[in-house]
């Protein structure tokens, strides 16, 4: 979890300078206002989704860009590292974390664990999370769901062309972490929401005493 999370960050601050500069020249042709907020967590969000993606589709070992489709034709043929059954790898580590706890009492989670179940699941919470704050057209629950059901699943065949392992398992882990974002935003929301309510009924209130003055 440690080495990912540097991973993201250094992958992060080399698209920083790249970033920055289609930005600007987006506002600059747009001519379109600077919400100093608003850019900040714009560049937080498509900083960390380019170093998810360069991450999460990493070529492995084996990889070799003259024969990607047909080492992924072959490996559909075969089932070669393709998991299709559900809850097949979820259950495997769920086992071992449970062994862990057992024979390691106080340990906590087991790494293997960490990695394959709460990592899955914690690295798409951003993907759920910043588009409902950042853009209201995504607040609606249906939008969020579709991302949550298709981005994973894209990400996961696009590793098939890449020599990675395609687990479904990989793909609900994902969309749990999608909606678990998206749960977050909506909380978030609702408190911006009811202080600016509380904001405007005092200012409400205040208004006829002062024009009383």
């Amino acid at each position: 979890m440690t080495a990912f999370a540097l991973q993201l960050l250094l992958i992060c601050l080399c698209l920083l300078p790249l970033y920055l500069l289609a930005r600007f020249f987006w506002l600059r042709h747009k001519k379109q206002p600077l919400h100093l907020s608003h850019e900040i967590w714009l560049a937080v969000f498509m900083l960390f989704l380019g170093g998810l993606l360069v991450l999460v589709l990493r070529p492995s070992g084996a990889f070799s860009p003259r024969n990607m489709f047909a080492d992924a034709a072959q490996r559909l043929f075969t089932g070669q590292d393709i998991n299709l059954v559900p809850f097949t790898t979820i259950r495997r580590f769920f086992r071992l974390q449970q062994s862990h706890m057992t024979f390691n009492p106080g340990f906590g989670i087991h790494v293997a664990f960490g990695v394959n179940i709460l990592g899955n699941v914690l690295m798409f919470v951003p993907v759920g999370l910043f588009p409902p704050l950042l853009w209201p057209r995504w607040r609606p629950f249906w939008k969020m769901l579709l991302v949550a059901l298709l981005f994973p699943v894209c990400i996961e065949s696009l590793q098939l062309f890449f020599g990675r392992t395609v687990d479904v398992d990989d793909v609900m882990l994902n969309a749990l972490g999608v909606l678990l974002g998206y749960g977050i935003a909506r909380l978030c929301l609702l408190i911006r929401a009811r202080q600016r309510k509380r904001k405007q009924s005092a200012a409400a209130q205040t208004t006829p005493g002062s024009a009383a003055q």
